[in-house]
């Protein structure tokens, strides 16, 4: 199926077939579906733009399968797919690769949680942004991540928690966008984050600080915003500007960036 040819189509569609490994470029792009059914398919590889623009698909399930192996450019872009996605819990993951295939898979989407694996190992560019509905981004299984490209998760305006474990380098405006309550959680395991919060490029100490920001963050804060550990964070930061790494949690384990 092709976006255009079958524009028209609006019925389930039922793929709980056991030979199904690949879901072609454009499969069901633009097209009415409202849901679909993959349980016990072995699915491997979701082509470019294979469920994009559908306006009515809010169900998938499900929503990857766990033998996916790759999800190509746009495979599900301003698709109003609903609920956790997992992703890279399977052997090995890819996100596509080149300049037009990487990229921009879950745009516009209306999932709420993303939960990813060992095989994950990067984040190309606008990979979820404008996902109105995200509110919880755990990363803290993915312990291969070793990059987030740009603009990933930018204007995602529902966004509560991230939850990170190993440093990536970020693209810029990563998180450009996402609200105000939004809350980074940094892993105390990664040393990375030591590194990137003692750099002073990236962060600045409290007793750095002029007094009328000082106030600031205090007004905020209270007492917390004066923990030695505590730092403000910089524009050109991966996180928002005046995030602030606010406490140790000693039953977590992590630390916290509040803004």
């Amino acid at each position: 199926l092709r976006g255009g040819s079958c524009t028209k189509l609006a019925l389930p569609v039922d793929l709980r077939c056991p030979n199904l490994k690949t879901i072609g470029n454009s499969a069901f792009s633009q097209t009415a579906v409202p849901s679909i059914d993959m349980t016990g398919a072995p699915v491997e590889y979701i082509g470019s733009e294979a469920f994009s623009r559908n306006s009515a698909l809010t169900n998938i399930t499900p929503l990857l399968p766990k033998t996916v192996t790759t999800v190509n450019y746009r495979a599900f872009l301003n698709c109003p797919i609903k609920g956790t996605l997992e992703l890279g819990f399977g052997d090995t993951l890819s996100l596509g690769t080149g300049d037009y295939s990487n990229g921009h898979q879950f745009n516009g989407t209306a999932i709420d949680t993303l939960v990813a694996g060992p095989a994950l190992t990067s984040l190309p560019k606008e990979f979820m942004n404008s996902a109105k509905a995200l509110e919880t981004l755990d990363l803290t299984r993915a312990s291969g991540l070793t990059s987030i490209g740009q603009d990933a998760f930018k204007n995602d305006s529902a966004l509560l928690n991230v939850y990170l474990n190993a440093y990536p380098s970020f693209g810029t405006t990563v998180f450009s966008g996402v609200p105000s309550t939004a809350r980074f959680f940094l892993s105390r395991e990664s040393t990375g984050w030591d590194a990137w919060l003692a750099n002073t490029a990236n962060a600045t100490a409290w007793t750095n600080l002029t007094p009328t920001v000082q106030k600031g963050y205090f007004d905020a804060w209270g007492q917390g915003a004066k923990h030695p550990k505590a730092r403000a964070v910089k524009a050109n930061s991966p996180f928002p500007k005046d995030s602030w790494l606010l406490r140790y949690t000693a039953t977590s384990g992590m630390k916290i960036i509040f803004r």
